[in-house]
């Protein structure tokens, strides 16, 4: 457990995102199959001790807040490869690595708001972006003192996660009744002081660092379709893959067709080709991986393409390899990805 606490002491909002987020995102059948799990135990558990406020008591905003801080600038040249496809054709790609936001995340965000602001008005879109992230974070965190009390006694008398963002979850497991609560105090230190108009415009900062180009924020404003409005997440992917060779956007476009398009049924072809371009472009950065998670991650993609061909006959799964070929051939910005690195 201590090492679990040194974890969420790490980043405020990183057990949020790595627990929290998790109990309130997944599906319901995962949280059905914790509940589920704990439930079986639950003769043993007993109620979990209270949390000790010195993990998130130097999370407060300061008196002398520190300045903003970037991270040193990290440069890695593309690199050209080629993929190599079975019946011997070949592609010539360049390898792009991902450019992240440059600025660090602030020790407590009130400290660092305005000069974020500042940054992000006149241009900056690792400020912006920063901004849209950050602010999105703390709406998931409590405003004031007395509604995170109320959660926290909530959450240990009846393991149940409140967020004033998303419905009430039910956690049985008192390690993560732990985990939760220690996040739940992190988050809300680290949002302490920021106003319920600063959180509302959240949104605002994202369509500002969409309209810079960052890549972070044209895959959120893509995630905030998926659902609403599937035409225009089928635009923004297609987009994304094609102006930015976004790698990522790959298998959602595969997905997106094996659901069908607007109201049609599957297109199977197309999903081979997508899965192959995908799967290809990872066997490039992993094929000499020694990593278990890897090989399984390959094997996997290697299987669905086999599901995939199933549905087809073999002159169409040959048509929709070529569609995959031409896939990367004819993308002049292909292809970026974190697995061929990270630059600031």
């Amino acid at each position: 457990m201590r090492t679990r606490y040194r974890i969420a002491a790490a980043g405020v909002l990183s057990v949020l995102g790595a627990f929290v987020a998790y109990v309130l995102h997944a599906p319901a059948e995962q949280n059905d199959s914790v509940a589920g799990s704990a439930s079986r135990d639950s003769a043993q558990q007993t109620r979990p001790p209270p949390v000790a406020k010195a993990h998130v008591a130097a999370l407060k905003p300061s008196a002398n807040p520190e300045p903003l801080r970037r991270i040193p600038a990290r440069k890695m040249e593309p690199r050209r490869g080629r993929i190599t496809f079975p019946d011997g054709e070949f592609v010539e790609v360049s390898f792009k690595p991902v450019k992240r936001p440059a600025i660090a995340r602030p020790k407590a965000l009130a400290d660092a708001y305005e000069e974020f602001r500042r940054l992000a008005e006149s241009g900056d879109a690792s400020a912006s972006w920063g901004l849209h992230r950050w602010l999105s974070q703390c709406n998931h965190a409590f405003a004031d003192e007395a509604s995170l009390e109320r959660a926290v006694e909530r959450l240990n008398r009846e393991h149940v996660v409140t967020s004033p963002a998303r419905a009430d979850i039910k956690v049985e497991s008192v390690a993560n009744v732990q985990m939760t609560e220690v996040a739940m105090r992190q988050a809300f230190e680290w949002c302490r002081g920021i106003t319920p108009q600063q959180r509302a415009e959240a949104p605002y900062w994202l369509e500002l660092s969409v309209a810079s180009g960052e890549l972070f924020a044209l895959q959120a404003e893509a995630d905030e379709m998926r659902r609403s409005s599937p035409e225009h997440y089928l635009e923004l992917m297609n987009k994304l893959w094609r102006d930015h060779g976004d790698v990522s956007a790959l298998s959602s476009l595969a997905v997106l067709h094996r659901r069908g398009i607007s109201g049609a049924g599957p297109d199977y072809r197309m999903v081979y080709a997508y899965q192959l371009a995908h799967f290809k472009l990872m066997e490039s950065a992993y094929a000499g991986s020694v990593y278990p998670s890897h090989r399984n991650m390959l094997q996997a993609m290697e299987d669905s393409l086999a599901t995939t061909a199933s549905y087809l006959t073999p002159e169409q799964t040959a048509e929709a390899a070529a569609l995959g070929i031409r896939l990367l051939a004819d993308n002049k910005n292909c292809c970026t990805a974190s697995q061929f690195g990270t630059v600031y």
